[in-house]
């Protein structure tokens, strides 16, 4: 193992984490061209969605899709609901031929890159070798392309992984403002006073000309404060302290993507919401970026001992089985009209 090895694997992960940028708008034209309507990122669009043409799939998520897509808001659909929506979702008005075959060739490169994201979230050491990082990337960067992505802006994640996108310009009154009401919030949490910097955390977000690293810590401080809030076992609300909690975390990640801490943070969230696979992955992606930090290592190690005990009991429902590549490739065939191997090609 090498860091430039580990830092290969964590530079896939942010790749197939870039997707879901062009998968958002392939959503809303495929919602357009199936049922005549804008999608607005509201909730009014996630109740047309769950009652509609994706009832079904909303049946069959568990607890945190079904959040995310009674929101209606694409900016929380991760890359998991995304490729199921879009995979599973059928068109409400006939097609012609041309717009059939579109969507066919998407659907199969949707499940290249599930199988991709997969191989890479179950990579046993999380260290890639630069050879098998050039074919990973290889094959990822055409799909990327096809769905609308910038070939130009990923041939610069791949030279650089560091947090350059800021655009906004600094306001130095704002940051200071920022860092008064900062303090103030971490001081009511170190208190356990949680309601009062729930008050303060907020007020700091919302002032303009703020830098993308001040912001990713206000986000991920008022996460780990969420946390600590007392919830219900049961999970079924986006006001659920756990699933703000898991938003502001994402937010402080995408906006420092090479941040260990908002990694760990997303972890927190995830194990929180008993999502322990989710969990692992992320604590994973901190450890690559941090892993020397014990902290770190011995969460993860506690979220794997969860994930394995009830990885058995969901072992004996044959539902639980994931399936080939093949079993997924048969099943495209039908709506495609290609042969399996037509589709490997």
């Amino acid at each position: 193992m090498t860091d430039s090895q580990a830092l290969n694997w964590f530079k896939i992960e942010l790749l197939l984490t870039r997707s879901c940028l062009t998968l958002r708008k392939i959503f809303k034209d495929r919602w357009f061209l199936f049922t005549g309507q804008q999608w607005q990122n509201t909730t009014t669009d996630g109740q047309a969605f769950i009652t509609g043409i994706g009832q079904k799939i909303y049946k069959n998520c568990g607890n945190i899709q079904k959040i995310t897509l009674t929101t209606g808001d694409t900016n929380q659909w991760d890359l998991t609901t995304l490729v199921l929506v879009l995979r599973e979702t059928k068109p409400i008005r006939p097609l012609n031929k041309m717009k059939k075959q579109k969507i066919a060739k998407e659907n199969i490169d949707l499940l290249r890159l599930t199988n991709i994201r997969n191989n890479n979230a179950h990579h046993a050491s999380k260290c890639i070798s630069d050879a098998e990082f050039e074919i990973i990337w290889s094959q990822l960067t055409p799909i990327l392309i096809s769905f609308g992505d910038d070939a130009d802006e990923i041939e610069a994640l791949k030279l650089n992984t560091n947090d350059t996108k800021q655009k906004e310009s600094i306001n130095n009154e704002s940051t200071d403002e920022a860092k008064r009401l900062k303090d103030l919030g971490n001081e009511a949490f170190k208190q356990k006073r949680f309601d009062e910097a729930l008050k303060w955390f907020p007020q700091a977000l919302v002032l303009a000309g703020l830098n993308d690293f001040d912001r990713s810590i206000l986000y991920s401080n008022r996460a780990a404060t969420y946390l600590e809030k007392p919830e219900p076992t049961e999970f079924n609300s986006s006001n659920d302290s756990r699933y703000l909690a898991l938003q502001d975390a994402e937010h402080a990640r995408d906006l420092r993507p090479t941040w260990p801490k908002a990694h760990y943070r997303v972890g927190q969230a995830y194990m929180a919401l008993g999502e322990f696979e989710k969990a692992v992955h992320s604590y994973n992606k901190a450890l690559t970026l941090d892993p020397t930090n014990i902290e770190m290592r011995n969460t993860r190690d506690f979220a794997l001992k969860r994930k394995h005990y009830y990885g058995r009991q969901e072992h004996l429902d044959i539902r639980s089985i994931p399936r080939t590549t093949r079993e997924q490739l048969t099943e495209l065939s039908k709506t495609t009209g290609l042969t399996t191997e037509q589709q490997e090609k």
